[in-house]
């Protein structure tokens, strides 16, 4: 999937590897999210075999984020991109991942957009990138306070609870009509990771303003404690589905796993 002439990963291929077709196909597309997912599994990868080649890989990675993928004046992520990485307005792709009814194409979003979600997970993951490379987590601190503070200043629903799903990278969103299970997930330890380091009182009550949304109207506690989809501004449950092709424990499960040791860091004290 590596595009050896311009750098970075593809986003969607065929079984053959050869990139799929263009628009909503993904074949002439890259992301944001492909790549920080595949930082997130270079850091695995080299925490296993310590190879120099790996580190390299992983280091190449987290460059390509920071310089090509976020937004020069606000260092909020932009969502898709040419394969030269000039950003592009988000569109679904139509690839089927275990749901029943096929995508419709849909009019692109604003190119001015951001998401919440990805931004606040991209900088939890970069930071536990710091811990496996043996540098210190400050190194970052720049980009993890620019999307933080983005994320707690019009991410946070102050009014009702949690996080909404996108927005403007310098406003305040306009989508506010329905909220998705892993963007809470993810904004919770990302949350967390910022109150230790930086210490910022903000932080701590932008995760108990979602943790308690989230406890609240997401946990389905009779179905077991798997989290709804999607509810709308309220709380109110939009979609039911505790799992599919999409949807599986990654985010959730991952999320209360990791709160509970920085919670655990935070009450001894021996948070970094």
């Amino acid at each position: 999937m590596a595009d050896t002439l311009r750098g970075g990963f593809y986003e969607l291929m065929e079984r053959d590897w050869q990139p799929k077709p263009a628009g909503p196909y993904g074949g002439d597309r890259k992301s944001m999210d492909v790549h920080m997912h595949l930082m997130e599994a270079l850091t695995r990868f080299y925490e296993l075999t310590r190879n120099p080649t790996h580190r390299r890989r992983l280091t190449e990675v987290i460059d390509l984020l920071l310089t090509r993928m976020m937004h020069e004046r606000f260092g909020t992520g932009w969502m898709h991109f040419s394969l030269d990485f000039k950003p592009l307005a988000v569109i679904l792709f139509s690839t089927q991942w275990g749901r029943d009814a096929e995508r419709k194409e849909e009019q692109a979003r604003p190119l001015n957009n951001t998401s919440y979600g990805h931004n606040v997970e991209f900088i939890w993951l970069l930071l536990h990138a710091c811990d496996i490379l043996g540098i210190p987590r400050g190194t970052y601190a720049e980009p993890a306070r620019k999307n933080v503070d983005h994320c707690v200043k019009y991410g946070i629903d102050w009014q009702q609870g949690g996080v909404f799903v996108e927005g403007p990278h310098d406003g305040p969103t306009t989508i506010v009509g329905a909220k998705q299970f892993w963007q809470q997930a993810e904004v919770m330890v990302g949350l967390l990771d910022a109150y230790a380091l930086f210490g910022d009182e903000a932080y701590w009550r932008a995760f108990r303003n979602v943790h308690d949304f989230v406890f609240k109207h997401f946990v389905n506690v009779p179905g077991g404690g798997e989290w709804f989809e999607r509810v709308d501004r309220a709380g109110n449950p939009l979609d039911t589905a505790l799992g599919h092709g999409w949807k599986s424990s990654y985010h959730t499960v991952r999320s209360m796993v990791q709160c509970i040791s920085r919670l655990r860091a935070l009450a001894q004290g021996t948070a970094s």
